[in-house]
């Protein structure tokens, strides 16, 4: 992975290092037109070959004489190497000096090379010893032989072996047979030991011919090639002056909005490989503008229902504001009432409890009462026995007086005083006795009434006890009563607090919908826009089929007349308020019968033979299909109901769920059919 992107790092940079040596000729070729690039580009190939041509045709010119000149020099070093051998036999006494230097020039004399080459002898005075081909000159002087041209080439052949032993004379000579002198150089090579100079000379003029020939022969072919080339050339620039105009026109034609203009570019280069992808570009740009058109008017007739809706909302979120507010001051009323009843409710239970008090500390009386009562009943007891005592002895007093004045009767006159003091005691025995059970009556009657008396004390001591319980009970509940009117107060301000707050919450919520139906009336404005902008460019029937395959318009007349699409949008959005309440009915539902699609409205008028003419339309299938699915969903769910599963049938229902997701799917496609239908 490294070495990966070590490479592609290092691709990356020796790619910016080669555009950054390219940028001074691209910017110098970007300032041209096409034919100027292409004849810049030719003379750039062009007049380096030619300058190549011709360097090497000269190159080939020197070597050629080059080559003349070093065969001469190794000819005259072999005809040198006759005057050493000749030389060496006058050393060695084989011969004398007249005759070898005879013998040597004889020989050659007679020595040729190349055509009719030949060699002459001079010596260092610049006298002729052998002249081959004019031997009219040999013992003459020919210091003032001069060439056409004024040199005198014995004099300058025997000054270069002077003064270097050897090398090249280039002079002008007239070939045998001929009349004009022509170009030849000459190889002169000094031999000391007789003081000779030996030289040969080449005529050079037929490699000037040869090079002149061969510059023709290639002027010829260059020509050629050149027209060749020129032709192509040509045929390549009007081919591309073609093909780019071609494709000028093209964008020509779709910057001016005509997207059925197609560029007539034939080939495999890579302007017809540039056309082709612009045609390709523009079906694309055609398609995308298609469905951009469609996608337009879609966006506008849904931005003007979400418009209409959001207004809707607005007025709906202003009047729930207006409830909410009443609602609130409703809720601080209330709140001030379970205030006041909270402190009603407490000063009650303050008085309960005073009650109760007063209550105890009259129980308590009562008791005192009670027990008075009850001392009372217990002296009245003991001066009913006491009267009874009295009543005794008045008895016995009366029994008393009464035998006294039996007695007294008997003693006579003498008695009479203590029979009047017996009458008078047995009175008083008798009023004793009166008075004794008058007040044994008396005592008997106020022991009766204390008696009742006590019974009317203990039982309003037992009233008195029950009323201090129930003051204590209703104590008790009077405190229970204003704990709970206080958490009363509480909750009840905590809920004003809330309408408050979600009151503003829905006035903020009003404003938003205002925002967005203002936003939705502006993106159905620049929809609008966006169809009028589409509708200048002119497409190809192909592009606007191919995108209008899927409505459900024009190729088929459906009609719609007895059908409701706003009460079958309602009715499948409805379903789930059914769910919820059979959920919290626990109600048993037909499952069978709601997972059939072909039941409700809808269901019929999908399946109906009027609907079924639009065949394999994506929408209708769309439709079709989605509206099944729903059902054997809200089946799955009414049997999840039946099985008593209600917190996993919350949970299939709740937003986000599959059935939720497949409510809206009916409810939108429902809506674009509506809106293609009507």
């Amino acid at each position: 992975m490294s070495s990966t992107s070590n490479h592609s790092v290092a691709i990356e940079k020796s790619t910016i290092s080669a555009n950054a040596l390219l940028l001074p000729g691209i910017k110098l070729f970007s300032q041209f037109r096409f034919f100027t690039k292409t004849t810049l580009l030719s003379l750039i190939i062009a007049l380096p070959l030619v300058g190549l041509l011709i360097y090497g045709m000269v190159d080939e010119s020197r070597r050629s004489l080059q080559a003349r000149m070093d065969s001469t020099q190794q000819h005259v070093e072999v005809a040198r190497g006759v005057l050493e051998w000749a030389h060496s036999q006058q050393q060695t006494g084989s011969l004398s000096r007249v005759d070898a230097q005879k013998i040597a020039a004889e020989v050659i004399a007679g020595m040729r090379y190349g055509k009719n080459e030949y060699f002459w002898i001079n010596d260092m005075k610049t006298r002729a010893v052998m002249h081959p081909l004019k031997p009219a000159l040999d013992g003459t002087n020919v210091a003032g032989v001069k060439d056409p041209n004024g040199l005198a080439l014995f004099q300058e052949s025997t000054n270069i072996v002077k003064r270097q032993g050897e090398g090249f004379v280039h002079y002008q000579w007239i070939k045998p047979g001929g009349e004009k002198p022509a170009d030849k150089v000459a190889y002169v090579a000094g031999f000391k030991p007789w003081g000779w100079v030996l030289g040969s000379g080449t005529y050079v003029d037929n490699v000037k011919t040869e090079q002149h020939a061969v510059l023709s022969q290639n002027l010829k072919i260059v020509a050629i090639i050149a027209f060749v080339a020129l032709y192509f050339i040509m045929a390549y620039i009007q081919s591309i002056k073609s093909s780019m105009q071609s494709v000028s026109l093209h964008l020509q034609a779709i910057s001016q909005g005509d997207l059925t203009h197609q560029a007539d570019v034939k080939g495999g280069d890579e302007i017809a490989g540039l056309s082709k992808q612009l045609r390709a570009m523009q079906d694309s740009i055609a398609s995308m503008l298609a469905r951009v058109g469609n996608t337009g008017e879609e966006i506008a007739h849904s931005s003007s229902e979400i418009e209409s809706g959001s207004m809707d909302l607005a007025t709906r979120t202003e009047k729930a504001s207006e409830h909410l507010e009443e609602s609130a001051a409703s809720m601080e009323e209330i709140t001030t009432t379970v205030r006041n009843s909270a402190n009603n409710l407490h000063k009650a239970s303050r008085v309960a409890r005073e009650n109760a008090n007063a209550a105890a500390d009259g129980g308590k009386a009562m008791l005192n009462v009670t027990e008075t009562m009850a001392a009372i009943h217990e002296q009245s007891i003991s001066i009913s026995e006491i009267t009874k005592t009295i009543d005794d002895i008045a008895f016995q007093t009366n029994l008393l007086a009464l035998n006294a004045a039996v007695e007294a009767a008997r003693a006579g006159e003498s008695g009479r005083s203590f029979a009047v003091v017996a009458g008078e005691v047995r009175v008083l025995a008798q009023r004793s006795a009166d008075a004794a059970r008058e007040i044994t009556q008396l005592i008997s009657n106020s022991a009766k009434k204390v008696a009742d008396g006590a019974a009317v004390v203990s039982h309003a001591s037992t009233i008195i006890n029950s009323i201090v319980e129930s003051s204590h009970q209703v104590d008790n509940l009077l405190q229970d009563v204003s704990v709970s009117a206080e958490e009363q107060s509480v909750g009840v301000s905590q809920i004003g607090q809330a309408l408050t707050q979600l009151d503003k919450m829905t006035q903020n919520n009003a404003a938003l919908v205002n925002q967005t139906a203002a936003a939705t009336k502006a993106v159905r404005q620049q929809a609008t826009t966006l169809v009028s902008e589409v509708a200048q460019y002119k497409l190809l029937e192909s592009a606007m089929e191919s995108h209008g395959e899927g409505e459900l318009t024009a190729e088929v007349a459906i009609d719609t007349s007895n059908f409701d699409f706003d009460a079958a949008i309602e009715a499948h959005r409805h379903w789930k308020v059914k769910l919820r309440k059979a959920i919290a009915h626990h109600e048993h539902l037909d499952a069978d019968a709601i997972c059939r699609d072909d039941a409700c409205a809808l269901g019929q008028w999908i399946h109906s033979a009027n609907c079924q003419l639009l065949g394999n339309k994506p929408l209708y299938q769309s439709l079709l299909q989605t509206h099944a699915r729903f059902h054997q969903v809200a089946a799955g769910i009414a049997q999840t109901i039946n099985a008593s599963d209600f917190t996993t049938a919350k949970q299939q229902i709740r937003s986000g769920s599959t059935f939720s997701q497949v409510s809206n799917e009916v409810c939108t496609i429902l809506t674009q059919s509506k809106r293609k239908l009507i």
